[in-house]
């Protein structure tokens, strides 16, 4: 997650909200999308507010209008 969190002038850091989400230092969710519908470091609209892309991957290939939102359902610590 810290090498992707380098992308956008995050600096590796982020927190993980009370719900679980994971938000960079400006409270964006941290966001995997195609990036050919939607460009690294652009901000979108999500079910749990607003949003980065950051990342692409597996999900971004399959759902290419979709977004995959970071979580930590399990520590809430950031790492």
């Amino acid at each position: 997650m810290k090498v992707v969190m380098g992308a956008c002038g995050a600096g590796g850091y982020y927190t993980v909200r009370p719900d679980g989400v994971k938000v960079d230092r400006e409270g964006y969710i941290i966001v995997a999308a195609n990036y050919g519908n939607y460009p690294r470091c652009s901000i979108v609209e999500t079910s749990l507010g607003l949003g980065k892309v950051y990342d692409t991957g597996g999900f971004a290939a399959r759902h290419p209008h979709g977004f995959d939102l970071a979580t930590d359902w399990t520590k809430a610590d950031g790492i």
